[in-house]
């Protein structure tokens, strides 16, 4: 990043290119940004500011930049993973409307948006190299807040296919096959313990920075019990989500700098399963309910697990 100053006495000031972000937010009228197009912004080091009328506005130059600078410091970033549709679309809707608020945006798929703040990133997440290598990339970047709600729901691809409308028929002790509990292990477990680990420097480098885990009511082993009616069963999922729970817990303990939530979001409409499961709620209303929790939970609540209402959730 270059230093800020002058390419001329009068007429321009050349200042690093995270200014941006906020330029494109609160631009005086009296200024030209000479940069790229925002979606760039992650290329370029330097941007140059030029004043239209020197004579009165050059004196004011210094504390406008000051001021940009002063916001861009506190401009809170967010992460969030599976943002292509469902749950993490909803969330970066929610939040791509606060003003000064950057969103990283990852999935698997590209994903399309026309909003400045959002950027987004194609990433698998079971590729560790692509992680490293993405946390490489943005190894200057705090991290505020980071959202994971990327995962897959562990079911059967053949029985899939001939029940679609039948989530249940798809995860039973007969039809359960390995294949599909590794596959969703290395998704929904293994897949968050790295994208947590590689993301810990960006996370410390953020004041007060959250993760906020999307878990599942299925992970919890006091839930799995008679006389629950919706006990047994789902094997591959339920048991990713409860290891995906002690992992995030013990994140909690070792890395007590950073507050780890564990959130069950309720049973959402996504494109985890091809029908629609019985009693899905949309993923909008979900976030309505999840954000203001975000908003207020804090040390405290590290390593807790919670519905969506806020409500702990049995282990």
């Amino acid at each position: 990043m270059g230093r800020l100053g002058f390419r001329s006495r009068t007429q321009s000031l050349v200042v690093p290119a995270c200014l941006l972000n906020c330029l494109r937010f609160s631009k005086p009228s009296y200024l030209t940004v000479h940069a790229p197009l925002w979606s760039d912004l992650t290329s370029i080091q330097a941007i140059e500011l030029v004043v239209s009328n020197p004579a009165t506005a050059t004196n004011s130059l210094w504390y406008t930049v000051a001021h940009i600078w002063a916001n861009t410091i506190n401009m809170p970033t967010i992460l969030i993973t599976g943002a292509a549709n469902g749950l993490g679309a909803a969330f970066v809707e929610a939040y791509r409307t606060q003003p000064g608020t950057k969103i990283i945006a990852l999935d698997r798929q590209p994903i399309q948006t026309s909003h400045p703040n959002v950027h987004p990133h194609t990433l698998d997440l079971t590729d560790e190299r692509a992680i490293i290598d993405f946390a490489h990339h943005i190894s200057s970047e705090p991290i505020d807040l980071l959202i994971h709600s990327a995962g897959i729901r562990g079911l059967v691809p053949a029985l899939e296919n001939r029940h679609p409308n039948d989530v249940a028929a798809c995860e039973t002790l007969a039809g359960m096959d390995l294949e599909t509990v590794t596959k969703t292990f290395q998704i929904n477990t293994v897949a968050t313990f790295a994208l947590l680990r590689a993301l810990l420097p960006n996370l410390r480098l953020a004041e007060h920075p959250k993760v906020i885990v999307m878990s599942s009511r299925m992970g919890s082993l006091s839930n799995n019990a008679l006389p629950n009616a919706a006990a047994g069963s789902a094997y591959a999922y339920r048991a990713s989500k409860a290891a995906l729970n002690m992992i995030v817990r013990s994140f909690a303990v070792d890395v007590p700098e950073v507050v780890f939530v564990l959130c069950h979001p309720g049973r959402v409409e996504t494109k985890l399963v091809k029908g629609r499961e019985e009693g899905a709620i949309e993923a909008g209303e979900s976030v309505r309910e999840i954000v203001p929790l975000v908003e207020r939970w804090s040390e405290s609540d590290s390593g807790k697990y919670y519905d969506r209402f806020g409500t702990t959730i049995a282990w």
